[in-house]
């Protein structure tokens, strides 16, 4: 496979979490009836754009439970610098978090993804009331944070803001940071 000069970032989380919100305000930040027009992804969704003077490639995945393994075949097809996993502050229940944790610890165990950064990125503002739900969600979030040490991030970034959130440009930084895996095994056979 050619060697590309795109960071690709995979863009995951539950149907409604505001990935596909967050790819298109990315796009077109001064689109303003976002909510009525986006419809659920079926599969996946790619787009590029330049960021900070890096093209970077972001891939929506659905977020539907029977495609949900695409996003493991993508990282096995192109060298992936990040992960973004956006949960929505506003629909957090214990399904749902161990739904999310699950699906995290699949993409974790990827070994096309082991030198990759992850972000929990929880679309909502701030201020927004976090209560049972998200700190039981972060108690089963430990695990992986512990393992994934600093390629772990959490961040809150309001999607339907986009770059205008000053947490999504703080997020895609993060990945960028990133050394390249082809970077890291030549390192390795180095020594």
């Amino acid at each position: 496979m050619k060697k590309s000069s795109t960071i690709h970032i995979l863009l995951c989380g539950l149907r409604g979490s505001g990935k596909t919100l967050l790819l298109y305000k990315t796009l077109i930040p001064k689109w303003e009836s976002t909510n009525s027009e986006i419809l659920p992804t079926p599969l996946y969704h790619y787009e590029e754009f330049k960021h900070n003077g890096k093209t970077l490639g972001l891939w929506d995945f659905s977020g539907d439970p029977v495609v949900r393994n695409i996003s493991n075949y993508v990282s096995r097809q192109v060298e992936v610098r990040g992960v973004v996993f956006v949960v929505n502050i506003l629909d957090m229940n214990e399904t749902k978090n161990t739904e999310v944790i699950n699906w995290l610890c699949s993409l974790e165990s990827e070994s096309s993804l082991s030198y990759s950064r992850f972000v929990v990125l929880f679309n909502g503002t701030n201020d927004l009331f976090r209560g049972e739900n998200y700190e039981n969600f972060m108690q089963k979030l430990e695990p992986i944070k512990s393992r994934l040490g600093s390629r772990i991030m959490c961040k809150n970034v309001n999607t339907i803001k986009g770059l205008d959130d000053p947490g999504w440009p703080i997020v895609l930084d993060f990945i960028i940071s990133q050394p390249s895996n082809s970077n890291k095994k030549s390192n390795k056979s180095r020594e």
